[in-house]
């Protein structure tokens, strides 16, 4: 009888039988693998790059400035927005880049609320965002011999300066009340920090797209931060 028994126990894992029972497994294993996967992807959340807190200086050159910017949104989610004082300033969602584009109409504070709903969840995302008064901060400002007409940044805060060629020696001077807290220089998207009087070799290799950024306090305690252009098409303003 115990022979007949091993050979019935041998005979039933054998052949097809074998077979299905390796399907049956193999079955099993995939749901096991794939369940986690599916779950996750279903209750994965956006990607939203924002600040909670932004602070900006008002001039009407850089009055829109992008808060929101969405990854990994389904193609069937939902947006919406809203601005709580829409005097103050107005966004709009730009849904082939997926930003939103807030743009202000005069110095005050509102909050941007971005509410993006996916896979039947609702996700919120809440910017409070300040414009505040800007002034011209510079006193003086030269590039080797070369002194420019500062008034023109009573209502920019971006130039183009003259072509500039080999090292020169840069200096800026602000107002009184205002404090220079940062000088920095970008080749092609590469940051350094600089000093105030240094010489700066404007054509040296890898100088295309060459950014002075002069970074300042005002006598309120806001930040700012004015920009120089230097490339091949330089003008002077």
């Amino acid at each position: 009888m115990k022979n007949v028994k091993i050979m019935f126990l041998e005979r039933k894992f054998s052949g097809r039988y074998f077979l299905m029972l390796l399907v049956a497994i193999a079955s099993v294993v995939a749901i096991q693998l794939c369940s986690p996967i599916e779950a996750k992807a279903k209750s994965t959340a956006p990607e939203v790059g924002y600040s909670e807190n932004r602070q900006l200086m008002f001039v009407p050159e850089y009055k829109t400035f992008g808060e929101f910017v969405v990854k990994d949104m389904s193609k069937n989610a939902k947006v919406t927005l809203k601005v709580s004082n829409k005097k103050i300033a107005s966004a709009k969602w730009d849904k082939r880049q997926n930003i939103v584009w807030v743009t202000a109409k005069k110095p005050g504070t509102v909050k941007v609320t971005l509410k993006i709903v996916q896979n039947k969840k609702t996700y919120t995302y809440t910017s409070k965002m300040t414009w505040v008064k800007y002034n011209n901060p510079l006193k003086s400002l030269s590039v080797g011999k070369t002194k420019y007409k500062v008034s023109y940044f009573d209502k920019n805060t971006t130039a183009t300066m003259k072509k500039v060629k080999g090292s020169q020696t840069l200096k800026v001077s602000l107002k009184k009340g205002y404090k220079l807290k940062n000088l920095a220089i970008s080749r092609g998207g590469k940051y350094t920090a600089i000093q105030n009087g240094a010489k700066i070799n404007f054509t040296q290799k890898g100088s295309n797209n060459t950014v002075v950024f002069i970074s300042y306090q005002d006598p309120e305690g806001n930040y700012g931060t004015l920009r120089l252009f230097a490339d091949k098409s330089n003008h002077e303003w």
